[in-house]
């Protein structure tokens, strides 16, 4: 369990195996009603020897806690890709996955322009945050309860 210590309002932290109860909890929330700390402990190992770019390597997740409960979940996965015969190592996002009713509200703010959008929290899951860019264009974003 996640201890008090590091029981801030709401944060956002790297994966580490102290979170795993709080990780079983939210898996069993999102995904899988059997997860369990040693289930998921297992799974993220199996998917550590699959790691095409660093095998053994842990997948980088990040977790939005609050209160010691998880909110949220983000994984990036490496991925190889071979183009014009050199390999890129790159990250694909493996989706952001928050919980059920985590965020009734939600301010999408581009940290690199001026674009802002107000979403309720199940939008941004479903239909997404859909935007029409040209190629080789990015934002950064900033998601925060509004």
């Amino acid at each position: 369990m996640v201890d008090a210590a590091t029981d801030r309002s709401a944060f956002v932290t790297r994966f580490e195996p102290r979170y795993l109860d709080a990780l079983a909890d939210f898996y069993r929330d999102v995904w899988d009603p059997k997860a369990t700390p040693d289930s998921v402990a297992r799974g993220r190992a199996r998917d550590a020897a699959q790691n095409v770019v660093k095998p053994g390597d842990e997948f980088p997740t990040y977790l939005f806690v609050q209160h010691g409960r998880i909110l949220g979940h983000l994984t990036t996965i490496p991925v190889r890709l071979r183009a014009g015969g050199v390999d890129q190592l790159v990250a694909a996002a493996g989706g952001l996955h928050p919980r059920a009713g985590a965020a009734l509200e939600a301010a999408v703010g581009d940290l690199l322009g001026a674009a802002e959008y107000q979403r309720r929290g199940d939008e941004l899951l479903n239909p997404g945050l859909y935007l029409d860019m040209p190629a080789y264009s990015y934002h950064l974003f900033d998601v925060q309860r509004s």
